[in-house]
This record gives C-alpha cells, sequence and structure tokens, in this order.
C-alpha cells in the first residue's frame, strides 16, 4: 500500500495538532513529510501546544515549515488543519485547490457560507473533506445511535445533550469569540451536531438563554440553554457548560422514543474511594475518540471507510449557532427555515 504523505497546518489548537498527529506519524503507512507553524511566534505556540513547534517536528523528525504554500507544495496528500477557528476555512480551500485531503480540526467553521464554499471548491475532486467532530466516535455515543436507528426506541420524540468543557483561555485567541467562536463555537459545536445526529431530524426553530457566570476572561457566555424544535415535531434540548472544574463526565446524551428510552452513563470512575469525610474518585475513562478519528481520516482516504461527518452536516451546525446565536440577541426563538 502507498505511504501517505501527511503535513499538519498550524499550532492553535495545540491538543489537536499534537495528538492527531502523533495518530498519524505512528501507522506504518503515514510519513509525516512537515509540520507548518504559520509564522507564528515561538511564545504562541508554547502557549497553545505546551511545547514549541521546533520541538514538536525534531520528535517527528520532519521539517518545520513557517509558510503554508511552502509544505502545500512537497507533493501532500492529506493534511490535518489546527490553525485558529476563523482561518480554518481558508487554509482548508489552500489544500483542496491542491488536490489534497482535508482533516479539520472541530469545529471547522462558524459560517454556513465558508462551508458551501468550501463544497463548491471540492466538487468533483475525488477528496476526503471531513469537518472534525470527535464525539462521534465515542463509545456512548455511537452505541447510543445505533440502538436509536436500529428502531429500539421507536420514533425518537425527545432528546437531550449535556456537554461539560472549561472555557478555553489558555491563550488570547481561545478568549476572542470572533476567532474561536468562544464555548458556543467550541462545546456547543457538539451540542448541535449531537441532537442532530441522535434525533434523526433537522432543527426548524431554536431559542436559548445564556450568561457568563465563571469566565470574565472571555466577552461571550459559559453556560448555554438552547430548546430545538425538529422539523418532524420531535423536540430537544442541548446545555453547554464550561463552570464545571472538578472531574465530571464530558457529555451525556439521552433519548425518549415511542416506545423506549437510551441514555449515556459516563460516570463510569475506575475507582471510588469513600470515607467519613471525603470520597474520591479517580480519573473518568473515556474510549480514544480522538485517535479514532485520525484512523478514521486516514482509512478514508484508502477507501476503507466513508465518512462518518459529511459537508451538509457542517452547514447545519453552523445554521444553528447562527441562529442560536440571534435567539440570544433577540431573546426570543428563531426559525431556520
Amino acid at each position: 500500500m502507498r505511504t501517505l504523505r501527511y503535513g499538519l497546518i498550524g499550532f492553535a489548537q495545540g491538543y489537536y495538532a499534537t495528538t492527531y498527529t502523533r495518530v498519524a506519524a505512528a501507522r506504518k503507512d503515514v510519513e509525516v513529510v512537515g509540520v507548518c507553524d504559520l509564522g507564528q511566534p515561538v511564545d504562541y505556540v508554547e502557549a497553545c501546544a505546551e511545547l514549541t513547534a521546533e520541538r514538536f517536528a525534531e520528535e517527528l523528525g520532519a521539517p518545520l515549515y513557517h509558510n503554508l504554500d511552502e509544505l502545500l507544495g512537497k507533493n501532500l496528500d492529506a493534511v490535518m488543519i489546527t490553525s485558529e477557528t476563523c482561518e480554518h476555512a481558508a487554509h482548508a480551500l489552500a489544500a483542496i485547490q491542491r488536490g489534497i485531503h482535508v482533516l479539520i480540526g472541530k469545529p471547522m467553521t462558524l459560517r454556513a457560507d465558508e462551508v458551501r464554499q468550501i463544497i463548491e471548491t471540492a466538487a468533483g475532486k475525488p477528496l476526503v473533506i471531513l469537518p472534525g467532530q470527535p464525539a462521534r466516535y465515542e463509545d456512548g455515543v455511537i452505541a447510543a445511535r445505533e440502538q436509536i436507528a436500529r428502531g429500539a426506541i421507536g420514533r425518537p420524540i425527545m432528546g437531550r445533550v449535556f456537554v461539560n468543557h472549561p472555557a478555553m483561555v489558555n491563550h488570547e485567541w481561545e478568549t476572542d469569540e470572533q476567532r474561536s467562536g468562544g464555548p458556543l463555537g467550541e462545546f456547543g459545536y457538539y451540542c448541535c451536531d449531537l441532537i442532530r445526529w441522535m434525533m434523526g431530524a433537522e432543527p426548524a426553530e431554536v431559542f436559548a438563554c445564556a450568561e457568563n457566570f465563571c469566565t470574565p476572561e472571555i466577552q461571550s457566555p459559559d453556560n448555554l440553554k438552547i430548546l430545538v424544535r425538529f422539523t418532524n415535531g420531535s423536540l430537544g434540548s442541548m446545555d453547554c457548560s464550561s463552570s464545571i472544574r472538578f472531574n465530571y463526565p464530558f457529555l451525556d446524551l439521552e433519548c425518549i422514543g415511542k416506545t423506549g428510552v437510551v441514555r449515556t452513563q459516563y460516570h463510569n470512575y475506575p475507582a471510588v474511594v469513600q470515607c467519613t469525610d471525603r470520597v474520591e474518585l479517580a480519573p473518568i475513562r473515556y474510549s480514544p475518540m480522538n485517535e479514532r478519528e485520525m484512523h478514521h481520516f486516514l482509512d478514508c482516504i484508502q477507501g476503507k471507510d466513508k465518512p462518518r461527518m459529511l459537508l451538509r452536516d457542517a452547514i447545519q451546525v453552523a445554521r444553528m449557532i447562527d441562529a442560536i446565536r440571534e435567539s440570544l440577541r433577540l431573546h426570543k426563538p428563531v426559525s431556520l427555515a
């Protein structure tokens, strides 16, 4: 099998940049041809990725580039885009125009028009363009979705998604809602995609309320509650919290159908210590959803799998986020019709 030539674009999404690239580098069918820091200063990269671009390139035994065109000119097969969210579309378009397969770190983009531009640019090209959405590779989510899809609970009529993740505040770009999307863009993206995937329907109307309770560093809400009415009449709710600082499940799903209920259970601590004056919990166990997403991307390129998330999904998520922002501004329900 031919070796895939892989490159990394950007370090702003530091955890994604390093985790996914290490997974790719460990495969025998992948060669890391280079990583690009996009000319960002050393302290910028280190604040985002907890190591310098030079050190990461040395770890991989790959060249470090400071200019995107230099990297894209190295006869690449695939790239991972982990630049700032506001830069994702431009970097994806640059790669697609050169015939390169693209995995875009979650959130792909917060603008539906940018997704449409990517679709138009990729039209007719035999490329895998995978919008990042790690939660679609999590065991509980997968199992719940499979049960719903096979009709185990009848038609879904009520769904609930809860996502917990501390607001991103390690770097200036993360605290700027225009550049990162804020908690709604970063973590509400999970909610909007999962509620659609779970219910098997598109949203017709959303109503949202939100507050910033615990994160004054960001100029946007850090807790959101969103109600959804779907085109088929089903109902849903989404809760996105960035206030929990202790060990607590990252996400939770529940779906009520006409003949049953399915729900995930993530309070799966490997050990619990209970004493007269305290209770101690070992870390929660998670499946390796990020690693799976990279393997899935590479397998799709090789024809071993089909993309689990499509560009049309990314458009719908972006439209939902737009509608949620409008609902917050107007203090009333907003239609997606």
